[in-house]
Parts: C-alpha cells; structure tokens; sequence
C-alpha cells in the first residue's frame, strides 16, 4: 500500500491540465509546509514567487525523503509556484506558526498552514486553544486578509494544527475573501474550542469543509465540529498514525476505513469527559503548569525532554507537584475519566478467559509476597511440593491397576513415583529444604516467563508500546528469577517484595491492556 510519495512519484508526470486536483494532491500541499524555506520562498510583502524546483535546488537538505524532493522532481508541481512564506517562532507571545501559498499550473491556489513542530511552544499553543485565541490563529486570519485576492479562487488546508488554523481563518476572514475559497481541507485537526466559535461565520464555511483523519484519530477528535468526515487508513500503529506520512493511497485517493477500533473511542471518551470537566481557568493554569514544568532549566524542544534523562522527568514531576491546586484539580479528573471508562469494562467476562485467570493469580501471588514475604516462598514450595506428591500418587495408582507385559519397566515407574511421594513428605517436614524447593522452581518459572516475553517482544507486528512494555518485564523477570537461583536459601524481603510488586504490577498491567488495547 502507498502513501504520499508514492502517490508523487506515480501521479507525477501528469500536470493539473491532465489530472485535475484531488485529495491527495491536498495531503501533499499541507505536508509541504513543514518545510523549512526561510530565506528561499518571499514573504507575503513581495509579488516575488519561486518554482518548486528552484526552491528545492536551493535547499541544503537534499538527501532526506521530503515531500518537497518529489515535488521537484515530478512533471505535475516542479512548476508550481511558491509564494507568501511566513514563518513566526515568538518566545515572548508562545507563538509558533508558517504558512505558504502554492499557485499550480492550472491557475489553482493552496494556502497551506503548518502544523505543530517539536518545540514545547508550538505544543503550548496547542493545548491553549481549549481556553482562548492564540496568536496563531490571529496570524492566519491575517495572513487570508493579506493573501487572497478577489480574483482568484483557493483551496485552504493543513495538517494537525495546520487544519485547525486553515478552519478558524477561513471562518474569522471578511466575507468577500470567504467567496474566494473553494474548499477548506482539515487533515487530522484539532476543532475549535466552543467558547471561541462564531456560529454565524461557521455556517458561511460549514460546507466547504472536509476533514480527513485516521483510523486511529486521537488529535482530529478533540472539540468536534459538524463537517463532512472521511476516515483513511494508516500503515501506523495508535497515535503514530496522526503523521500524514502514514496515510495510505490507492491511486489518486486515500484507502478508506469506517469505523475507529474500540480501544481509539474509549481514549476519545476519556479527552472529551476530562476537556468538559474542567473549565477554563483550570485549563489555562493546568497548561501554564505543565509546560512551565517542561521547559525548566531552558529545554526548548520534545527532544531536549527527552535526552534530559531520569533527572529531567524527575524535575518535570517534581514542578508538577508543587504546582498549583487548580492544575491537580484537573489531573485528578484526569484519572476520574479514565476509571469512568474502565467501568464500562466487563470484568466478569474477562476473568472467565484464560488471560484473565492469568492476571488474576498474577496479583493475588503478588500481594501474598508483598504482605505475607516471611512465609511466601514456603507457601508456594508447600503447594508445589504437595501438587508433586499428588500427582505421583495418582501417576503411581495408574501404573499399578494397568496391565503391562514389561513387568521390570513397570516395578521401575512404581519405585519412581514412590521416591517421588516419599521426596514430597520429606521435603514438606523441613523448613530449609521447602525454602530451597520454592526459590528454584520459582527462579525456573521467571527465567522461563523472561524468554517468552523476549520472544513475543521480537514479533513485529505488536505495537511498540506492547513489544517495549514486554522487554522491560522479562529484563525484570530474569533478574529476578536468576536472584532466587543464585540464593535459594534466603528469602530477604527486598527480593520478596520486589518480586510480588512484578507479579502485582504484571497482573495489572494485563487488564489495562484488555480495556485500553485488546478492547480495538
């Protein structure tokens, strides 16, 4: 299946004359404005335009997969016209916006509007739309006013907050330049906030908008609007599939999908109970807080936070703790929504499965190591002990009440399994050998469970988050496993704790992933 440089690259030697604009032609335009042109496109202050090609023989990055690469090298937009660049990153006002015009050979303009980028800014302002304007949105509905002229006709889109700006400045822009706009694309975007929306003016452009979003559409469903929706598919895994990138194509049009999988509209429920739950001065201070917590100690960028290590998210945690109450407030509804969806989920069903079963035992063991670590692992060579003896009686019982011709091979499983029985009792009636006993047959079963989970984490057609998660319990499983191994005589409370917080914390993960992932 392809997806947009597919489509560049098969679509590409016809011209806009021979195949006329469509929907994907639509993705490609609002990707083309992440692309850094600063100094190559003119602003909205010249007349001056640059072809496609010419801007990319300009550009310094020429060997990364762009879409700007393909444009360039394709009959259909080589010669399409780049003009009006615009391009804001304010520290002082949050501001983190672009913008570009694209007029095609066939006389048709695309007004794209760019999307959120990695900085903690642009990301601010994302998250301050739920309470207010931002600056953004006040730079695109100047920018419409600036651009569009009254004999033209334009489309207007973008990409995540690139959509969101391409509907606000379309609604928000005088009437006569509203008449000039032929189609508004919103490609995964985020709505607008209620208290932010004019009604009358979003009834003038009501029609003219499409918004397109994946399978798995977490950003393009928050503050819904009433507006034609189609849902594409993606080469993606859950939130991966925001990037258009992912969107895959058929031809000149996207592969479509008609409904979202169970897991994407329980995480939709849990936005939507928790962004109506708190008001707007809960959240303004709850973004002020979290994003002044992010860029401590000057980070600027996703990544920054990233290599900043443990210290930095201790930080991070640490700012949020001593943050406001309104911004707990708003956590602690956070969670609320969350647990509210997870009540929906039938329990009673679940535990009847064998995963069920599973996660069941994992958390009752868990807490009996926890709580009762004295004699935890005396319990369980006990209950292994006397399971042994059970079933060397019963194998033994077996073997006697059949016939058999080969009279040695039976007398020898006899004495076999009556060794074993014997083995049982004797071990049961002495402390140091059930302690012995237990620490070896569970270190076993770790050591065995950490392989599996290596193997199952190798399947690469898990989710990353399924196949990470997996490898971080079987490294925890294995030291585990190989510390009851190495000192099978001890049974010290930091390994019995730290083992029952891995059965209890496995346990739970278990059923989270049964409501939040295997629910799709």
């Amino acid at each position: 299946m392809g997806n947009v440089i597919s489509y560049l690259k098969w679509r590409g030697d016809l011209n806009f004359k021979e195949r006329s604009f469509c929907e994907v032609d639509n993705l490609a335009l609002a990707m083309l404005s992440y692309e850094n042109l600063n100094g190559i496109v003119a602003g909205p202050e010249s007349k001056e335009s640059i072809s496609v090609r010419e801007a990319f023989d300009k550009c310094s990055e020429k060997s990364r997969e762009s879409v700007l690469k393909y444009m360039a090298q394709s009959k259909r937009y080589e010669d399409a016209r780049l003009s009006d660049y615009s391009e804001i990153f304010d520290e002082e006002t949050q501001t983190q916006f672009g913008a570009l015009c694209i007029t095609l050979d066939s006389g048709e303009k695309y007004i794209s509007f760019r999307g959120t980028d990695d900085s903690i800014i642009g990301w601010r302002e994302d998250f301050s739309i739920s309470y207010q304007v931002v600056q953004a949105q006040k730079e695109a509905v100047n920018y419409l006013e600036k651009v569009i002229n009254l004999e033209d006709n334009y489309y207007i889109g973008g990409h995540s907050k690139g959509g969101n700006l391409a509907i606000f400045a379309s609604m928000c822009c005088t009437e006569e330049k509203q008449n000039r706009i032929r189609k508004i694309f919103c490609n995964d975007g985020p709505g607008i906030c209620e208290e932010m929306m004019n009604r009358k003016k979003f009834k003038q452009i009501q029609s003219k908008i499409i918004k397109y979003v994946p399978e798995f559409c977490i950003i393009g469903r928050l503050f819904e609007l009433t507006v034609r929706e189609v849902m594409v598919g993606s080469s993606a895994t859950g939130i991966l599939q925001h990037d258009g990138m992912t969107w895959q194509v058929e031809g000149d049009h996207f592969r479509y999908v008609k409904e979202s999988p169970d897991n994407c509209k329980t995480y939709n429920k849990i936005f939507d109970e928790w962004i109506e739950s708190a008001d707007m001065e809960q959240r303004k201070t709850f973004t002020k807080d979290f994003f002044d917590a992010l860029a401590e100690n000057g980070r600027k960028t996703f990544e920054e936070v990233a290599e900043s290590g443990v210290d930095g998210y201790g930080t991070i945690l640490l700012s949020i703790v001593e943050s406001e109450s309104r911004t707990k407030v708003v956590i602690g509804k956070f969670l609320k929504s969350c647990i509210s969806q997870m009540k929906t989920f039938d329990s009673r069903d679940y535990i009847r499965t064998q995963a069920g079963v599973r996660a069941v035992i994992c958390i009752l063991l868990g807490m009996i190591f926890i709580f009762f670590r004295e004699h935890a692992i005396q319990g369980v060579g006990i209950f292994l002990l006397l399971a042994t003896w059970g079933w060397s009686g019963k194998r033994l019982l077996d073997v006697a009440l059949r016939e058999e011709k080969k009279i040695e091979q039976k007398r020898r499983r006899i004495l076999l399994y009556m060794f074993l029985m014997c083995l049982s009792v004797l071990a049961v009636s002495h402390y140091r050998l059930i302690l012995v006993y237990g620490n070896i047959v569970i270190g076993c079963l770790l050591c065995y469970f950490s392989i599996k989970k290596v193997r199952e984490a190798a399947d690469r057609n898990k989710k990353m988050a399924i196949r990470v998660g997996k490898l971080i319990i079987s490294g925890l499983s294995f030291m585990i496993g190989i510390s009851a191994l190495a000192t099978p005589s001890s049974s010290f409370w930091g390994k019995m704790i730290t083992m029952g917080s891995l059965l209890v914390l496995y346990g739970i993960g278990e059923m989270l992933k049964a409501v939040f992932i295997d629910k799709g």
